[in-house]
């Protein structure tokens, strides 16, 4: 593992490298698990028009390599807003809360989109907690002015 006080060079041509795969901005608490940091951050579908970054390096889920800071996989689902949410993953898979495109779900290794429950409409910027098996989110009907906790279980 690279820590930063051991040689900031080293740290900062790997990020630049990174950061040519794809826009690597953070904006949440990364999710550690099995040799990866998981995170999310403020990029939306208009971020490549807006910054002029190119489309295929926005992505706003991003699963990078802990030791070595290498890109791994991202999405950017098609209409979707800032995240800032911070990432789940139980049992090799990611549960990531979108802005206005529900509960999307990730196989962790690959991140192909394993589904998404639109129905879950939570507040992104939420830290998820966990008890007993299960992830916890809120189902907010702003129609309705009302939330109901909803527990998944992985």
């Amino acid at each position: 593992m690279i820590k930063v006080t051991d040689s900031p060079n080293i740290v900062l041509g790997l990020i630049e490298k990174l950061d040519t795969e794809v826009y690597i901005g953070a904006d949440s608490p990364a999710y550690y698990s099995d040799g990866k940091f998981y995170y999310t951050n403020n990029t939306s579908w208009a971020t490549s028009s807006i910054a002029g970054i190119p489309q295929n390096m926005v992505k706003n889920i991003i699963c990078i390599d802990a030791k070595t800071f290498a890109y791994v996989w991202g999405d950017l689902p098609k209409g979707c807003g800032s995240l800032n949410s911070k990432p789940v993953v139980a049992n090799g898979k990611t549960f990531v809360a979108t802005w206005g495109r529900g509960l999307r779900v990730y196989n962790s290794e690959t991140g192909e989109l394993i589904g998404a429950a639109e129905n879950i409409n939570t507040h992104p910027f939420a830290d998820p907690p966990q008890y007993n098996g299960c992830i916890y989110y809120f189902d907010a009907d702003h129609k309705n002015f009302k939330k109901t906790l909803m527990a998944i279980k992985p």
